[in-house]
Protein backbone atom coordinates (compact mmCIF):
# COMPACT_ATOMS: atom_id res chain seq x y z
CA UNK A 1 0.00 0.00 0.00
CA UNK A 2 2.83 2.84 0.90
CA UNK A 3 4.40 2.33 -2.34
CA UNK A 4 1.14 2.97 -4.53
CA UNK A 5 0.52 6.60 -2.59
CA UNK A 6 1.79 9.75 -4.83
CA UNK A 7 0.33 12.15 -3.19
CA UNK A 8 0.14 13.51 0.49
CA UNK A 9 -2.39 16.65 1.73
CA UNK A 10 -1.43 18.06 4.40
CA UNK A 11 -3.42 20.51 6.99
CA UNK A 12 -1.19 23.18 8.77
CA UNK A 13 -2.34 24.10 11.88
CA UNK A 14 -2.99 22.02 14.59
CA UNK A 15 -2.05 19.23 12.04
CA UNK A 16 1.83 20.13 10.92
CA UNK A 17 2.61 22.89 13.03
CA UNK A 18 2.98 22.68 17.09
CA UNK A 19 0.93 24.73 19.42
CA UNK A 20 3.53 27.48 18.46
CA UNK A 21 3.16 27.58 15.09
CA UNK A 22 6.53 25.82 14.66
CA UNK A 23 7.34 22.80 12.41
CA UNK A 24 10.46 21.16 13.76
CA UNK A 25 13.64 19.98 11.71
CA UNK A 26 12.09 16.18 12.93
CA UNK A 27 8.78 17.14 10.49
CA UNK A 28 11.07 19.17 7.95
CA UNK A 29 13.48 16.30 7.15
CA UNK A 30 10.73 13.20 7.06
CA UNK A 31 8.96 15.66 4.67
CA UNK A 32 11.95 16.44 2.78
CA UNK A 33 12.58 12.61 2.50
CA UNK A 34 9.43 11.84 1.23
CA UNK A 35 9.92 14.89 -1.54
CA UNK A 36 13.45 13.12 -2.55
CA UNK A 37 11.46 10.01 -3.40
CA UNK A 38 9.25 11.24 -5.52
CA UNK A 39 6.00 11.26 -3.40
CA UNK A 40 4.43 14.85 -3.83
CA UNK A 41 3.45 16.48 -0.07
CA UNK A 42 1.25 19.25 -0.49
CA UNK A 43 0.24 22.09 2.15
CA UNK A 44 -3.74 22.29 2.25
CA UNK A 45 -4.83 24.63 4.26
CA UNK A 46 -6.81 27.64 4.71
CA UNK A 47 -4.11 30.18 5.44
CA UNK A 48 -3.53 32.76 2.58
CA UNK A 49 -1.56 31.99 -0.06
CA UNK A 50 1.76 34.11 0.54
CA UNK A 51 1.73 32.27 4.21
CA UNK A 52 1.10 28.88 2.98
CA UNK A 53 3.98 29.50 0.59
CA UNK A 54 6.07 30.71 3.40
CA UNK A 55 5.36 27.24 5.71
CA UNK A 56 5.25 25.23 2.38
CA UNK A 57 8.96 25.84 1.78
CA UNK A 58 10.02 25.81 5.56
CA UNK A 59 8.47 22.37 5.71
CA UNK A 60 10.85 20.77 2.23
CA UNK A 61 7.11 20.19 0.79
CA UNK A 62 6.31 20.25 -2.72
CA UNK A 63 5.91 24.20 -4.62
CA UNK A 64 2.69 23.41 -5.24
CA UNK A 65 -0.21 24.66 -2.18
CA UNK A 66 -3.41 24.76 -1.77
CA UNK A 67 -4.53 27.56 -0.18
CA UNK A 68 -7.79 29.59 1.78
CA UNK A 69 -9.76 26.36 2.35
CA UNK A 70 -9.27 25.08 -1.54
CA UNK A 71 -10.30 28.88 -3.45
CA UNK A 72 -6.73 28.94 -4.67
CA UNK A 73 -4.27 26.55 -6.23
CA UNK A 74 -0.62 27.56 -6.56
CA UNK A 75 2.95 26.10 -7.99
CA UNK A 76 4.98 28.85 -6.46
CA UNK A 77 8.38 27.35 -7.95
CA UNK A 78 6.84 28.08 -11.95
CA UNK A 79 4.54 30.69 -10.58
CA UNK A 80 2.11 28.92 -12.14
CA UNK A 81 -1.92 30.17 -10.98
CA UNK A 82 -3.46 26.39 -11.42
CA UNK A 83 -7.01 26.94 -10.04
CA UNK A 84 -8.21 30.60 -9.26
CA UNK A 85 -12.08 31.27 -7.39
CA UNK A 86 -12.56 35.08 -6.89
CA UNK A 87 -15.01 36.94 -4.78
CA UNK A 88 -17.18 38.76 -7.39
CA UNK A 89 -16.61 42.73 -7.26
CA UNK A 90 -20.03 43.65 -6.18
CA UNK A 91 -19.95 41.08 -3.52
CA UNK A 92 -16.76 42.75 -2.06
CA UNK A 93 -18.83 45.84 -2.14
CA UNK A 94 -21.33 44.54 0.21
CA UNK A 95 -19.74 43.35 2.63
CA UNK A 96 -17.34 45.76 2.55
CA UNK A 97 -20.33 48.50 3.38
CA UNK A 98 -21.73 46.23 6.17
CA UNK A 99 -18.63 45.23 7.74
CA UNK A 100 -17.80 49.46 7.96
CA UNK A 101 -21.14 49.86 9.71
CA UNK A 102 -20.67 47.25 12.18
CA UNK A 103 -16.93 47.72 12.90
CA UNK A 104 -15.74 44.70 11.51
CA UNK A 105 -12.35 44.71 9.75
CA UNK A 106 -11.20 42.86 6.69
CA UNK A 107 -8.42 41.00 4.79
CA UNK A 108 -9.27 40.44 1.59
CA UNK A 109 -6.61 37.83 0.75
CA UNK A 110 -5.61 37.62 -3.19
CA UNK A 111 -2.65 35.15 -4.69
CA UNK A 112 -0.10 37.42 -4.05
CA UNK A 113 -1.45 40.32 -1.30
CA UNK A 114 -3.12 40.69 1.58
CA UNK A 115 -5.30 43.59 1.48
CA UNK A 116 -6.63 44.99 5.08
CA UNK A 117 -8.57 47.89 6.37
CA UNK A 118 -7.09 48.30 9.60
CA UNK A 119 -3.34 47.92 10.53
CA UNK A 120 -2.84 44.29 12.34
CA UNK A 121 -0.85 42.91 9.97
CA UNK A 122 2.75 43.60 9.02
CA UNK A 123 2.39 42.08 5.78
CA UNK A 124 -0.90 43.32 4.74
CA UNK A 125 -1.42 46.38 2.40
CA UNK A 126 -3.73 49.02 4.39
CA UNK A 127 -6.62 50.33 2.17
CA UNK A 128 -9.05 52.99 3.00
CA UNK A 129 -10.91 52.22 -0.55
CA UNK A 130 -11.87 48.85 -2.18
CA UNK A 131 -10.87 50.10 -4.92
CA UNK A 132 -7.39 49.89 -3.46
CA UNK A 133 -7.91 46.26 -4.26
CA UNK A 134 -6.12 45.58 -7.37
CA UNK A 135 -5.83 41.79 -7.31
CA UNK A 136 -8.75 39.02 -7.43
CA UNK A 137 -9.62 38.76 -4.25
CA UNK A 138 -10.63 34.25 -3.50
CA UNK A 139 -10.69 34.81 0.35
CA UNK A 140 -12.05 37.55 3.01
CA UNK A 141 -11.10 37.02 6.67
CA UNK A 142 -13.59 39.54 8.61
CA UNK A 143 -12.41 40.10 12.55
CA UNK A 144 -14.66 41.78 14.99
CA UNK A 145 -14.16 42.00 19.09
CA UNK A 146 -17.14 40.69 19.52
CA UNK A 147 -19.04 37.49 18.51
CA UNK A 148 -22.09 39.73 18.29
CA UNK A 149 -20.58 41.43 15.46
CA UNK A 150 -19.63 38.02 13.40
CA UNK A 151 -22.91 37.00 13.63
CA UNK A 152 -24.61 40.08 12.08
CA UNK A 153 -22.15 39.12 9.40
CA UNK A 154 -23.03 35.64 9.22
CA UNK A 155 -26.75 36.23 8.56
CA UNK A 156 -25.89 38.70 5.76
CA UNK A 157 -23.95 36.08 4.04
CA UNK A 158 -26.61 34.01 4.28
CA UNK A 159 -28.58 36.09 1.86
CA UNK A 160 -25.99 35.45 -1.03
CA UNK A 161 -26.11 31.97 -2.32
CA UNK A 162 -22.66 32.12 -4.41
CA UNK A 163 -20.79 32.75 -0.36
CA UNK A 164 -20.64 30.76 2.44
CA UNK A 165 -18.35 31.19 5.68
CA UNK A 166 -16.49 28.93 7.86
CA UNK A 167 -17.12 28.37 11.17
CA UNK A 168 -15.95 31.56 13.52
CA UNK A 169 -13.44 30.99 15.37
CA UNK A 170 -12.08 32.87 18.79
CA UNK A 171 -8.25 34.09 18.77
CA UNK A 172 -5.75 36.36 21.16
CA UNK A 173 -4.43 39.19 19.70
CA UNK A 174 -0.41 39.96 21.46
CA UNK A 175 -2.17 41.79 24.57
CA UNK A 176 -4.13 38.59 24.90
CA UNK A 177 -7.28 40.24 24.35
CA UNK A 178 -9.88 37.80 22.54
CA UNK A 179 -11.01 38.75 18.93
CA UNK A 180 -13.13 36.36 16.26
CA UNK A 181 -12.24 35.23 12.77
CA UNK A 182 -14.79 34.30 9.94
CA UNK A 183 -13.55 32.99 6.77
CA UNK A 184 -15.69 33.81 3.53
CA UNK A 185 -15.57 32.52 0.09
CA UNK A 186 -16.88 31.25 -2.74
CA UNK A 187 -20.05 28.79 -2.05
CA UNK A 188 -18.36 25.89 -3.90
CA UNK A 189 -14.52 25.68 -2.76
CA UNK A 190 -13.39 23.58 -0.25
CA UNK A 191 -10.32 21.42 0.21
CA UNK A 192 -11.79 18.28 -1.45
CA UNK A 193 -12.92 20.17 -4.42
CA UNK A 194 -9.49 21.65 -4.83
CA UNK A 195 -7.61 18.31 -4.36
CA UNK A 196 -10.04 16.92 -7.26
CA UNK A 197 -9.01 19.36 -9.06
CA UNK A 198 -4.76 19.14 -8.26
CA UNK A 199 -5.46 15.58 -8.68
CA UNK A 200 -6.88 15.77 -12.33
CA UNK A 201 -4.02 18.46 -13.46
CA UNK A 202 -1.28 16.05 -12.22
CA UNK A 203 -2.61 12.94 -13.42
CA UNK A 204 -2.68 11.27 -10.30
CA UNK A 205 -5.83 8.80 -9.63
CA UNK A 206 -7.12 9.54 -6.17
CA UNK A 207 -6.73 6.21 -5.04
CA UNK A 208 -2.99 6.73 -4.37
CA UNK A 209 -3.78 9.73 -2.30
CA UNK A 210 -3.29 10.71 1.05
CA UNK A 211 -4.67 13.05 3.26
CA UNK A 212 -3.83 14.00 6.87
CA UNK A 213 -6.28 16.84 9.16
CA UNK A 214 -7.50 17.42 12.56
CA UNK A 215 -10.45 20.12 11.59
CA UNK A 216 -13.94 19.98 10.30
CA UNK A 217 -12.68 21.98 7.13
CA UNK A 218 -10.86 18.66 6.80
CA UNK A 219 -13.79 16.70 5.90
CA UNK A 220 -14.05 17.59 2.44
CA UNK A 221 -10.27 16.53 1.83
CA UNK A 222 -11.35 12.90 3.43
CA UNK A 223 -14.06 12.69 1.11
CA UNK A 224 -11.64 12.63 -1.83
CA UNK A 225 -8.82 11.26 -0.53
CA UNK A 226 -8.08 7.06 -0.20
CA UNK A 227 -6.25 6.79 2.52
CA UNK A 228 -7.83 9.51 5.43
CA UNK A 229 -5.27 10.22 8.58
CA UNK A 230 -6.86 12.62 11.77
CA UNK A 231 -4.51 13.50 14.10
CA UNK A 232 -5.08 11.91 17.72
CA UNK A 233 -5.70 15.68 18.43
CA UNK A 234 -8.44 16.61 15.95
CA UNK A 235 -12.38 16.16 15.85
CA UNK A 236 -13.68 13.59 17.66
CA UNK A 237 -16.51 13.03 13.87
CA UNK A 238 -12.83 13.30 11.69
CA UNK A 239 -11.49 10.88 13.40
CA UNK A 240 -14.53 8.39 13.24
CA UNK A 241 -14.09 8.98 9.73
CA UNK A 242 -10.45 7.87 9.47
CA UNK A 243 -8.44 4.91 8.16
CA UNK A 244 -5.91 5.95 10.53
CA UNK A 245 -5.77 8.19 13.57
CA UNK A 246 -1.69 9.30 14.63
CA UNK A 247 -0.60 7.83 17.59
CA UNK A 248 1.03 11.26 18.72
CA UNK A 249 -0.42 14.85 18.53
CA UNK A 250 0.79 17.90 17.10
CA UNK A 251 2.73 19.00 19.91
CA UNK A 252 4.90 15.65 19.74
CA UNK A 253 5.61 15.51 15.60
CA UNK A 254 2.46 12.89 14.88
CA UNK A 255 2.35 13.73 11.63
CA UNK A 256 6.21 12.98 10.82
CA UNK A 257 5.94 9.79 13.43
CA UNK A 258 3.26 8.60 11.55
CA UNK A 259 5.22 8.65 8.39
CA UNK A 260 8.24 7.60 9.28
CA UNK A 261 6.52 4.31 10.57
CA UNK A 262 4.37 4.37 7.18
CA UNK A 263 6.77 4.19 5.24
CA UNK A 264 9.80 2.55 7.25
CA UNK A 265 11.26 0.77 4.31
CA UNK A 266 13.20 3.80 3.38
CA UNK A 267 12.89 6.12 6.06
CA UNK A 268 16.30 7.63 7.45
CA UNK A 269 16.03 6.45 11.63
CA UNK A 270 15.76 9.58 13.39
Amino acid sequence: MTKDIEIIFIDIDGTLTNNKGIITDYTKTVIKTLTKKGIYVIMCSGRANNDLIEKSKIANASPIIISSNGTLIFDYKKDIKIYESKIDFKLLEEIWDFSLENNIDLTFNSIYKRFKTANSRKDATIISNLLKVNENVTQIVAEANSYEAINLLMNFIDKFNSLKYGFPISQHDTSNNVYYELDIYNNKNEKGNAIRILLDYLNINKNFSMGIGDGINDFSMFNVCKYKVAMVNGNKKLKEKADFVTKFNNDEDGVAKFIKNFYKDFMPLL
